[in-house]
């Protein structure tokens, strides 16, 4: 009974990891109609609205720390391949949060930061934030929207046109 089953797993084990990225092929995000150019405009325009919405930390050493911690994860490879400036700014927000933008602005919350036991912690959650800009998770998310809209859209017109 064991081996009817094991043929299948074996099966599905040797298809995953034929299909797994290996380290320095090159990262592929998912379906996206938006371009780089787009992701940078959409981050910026709305860290605009984060930085008036939300008080930026005014303690300059703060500030600096998580910039040189977030510096060092854009010297990645994979960062430096994406093309994105990415940008790190502490804001004084009780919760425990961060969260990145299209195109690479990224905010730490002082919650988040105030429960990090050291520079390591900082770092795995500055570089999960990171892949969602690399992987432009954003956009693609957008894009999946946008792609059941338009068929509903172009229902809508056609039933228009039939009725009218």
């Amino acid at each position: 009974m064991r081996l009817k089953w094991s043929i299948p797993l074996v099966i599905c084990f040797l298809a995953g990891t034929a299909s797994a990225r290996r380290a320095g092929d090159p990262l592929r995000p998912g379906f996206n109609l938006f371009s780089k150019d787009q992701d940078v405009q959409l981050g910026q325009e709305n860290a605009q609205e984060v930085r008036k919405q939300y008080e930026i930390v005014r303690e300059p050493s703060l500030q600096d720390y998580v910039r040189r911690v977030g510096d060092r994860l854009a010297a990645a490879q994979e960062a430096r391949q994406s093309g994105f400036q990415f940008t790190f700014t502490l804001l004084n927000v009780p919760q425990v949060n961060a969260f990145a933008l299209p195109g690479g602005p990224m905010f730490i919350f002082t919650g988040l930061f105030k429960e990090l036991d050291n520079e390591a912690q900082l770092a795995g959650v500055m570089a999960h934030e990171m892949s969602h800009v690399i992987l432009r998770h954003g956009t693609h998310e957008a894009s999946k929207a946008n792609l059941i809209k338009l068929p509903l859209a172009l229902a809508g017109a056609v039933t228009c046109l039939l009725y009218t």
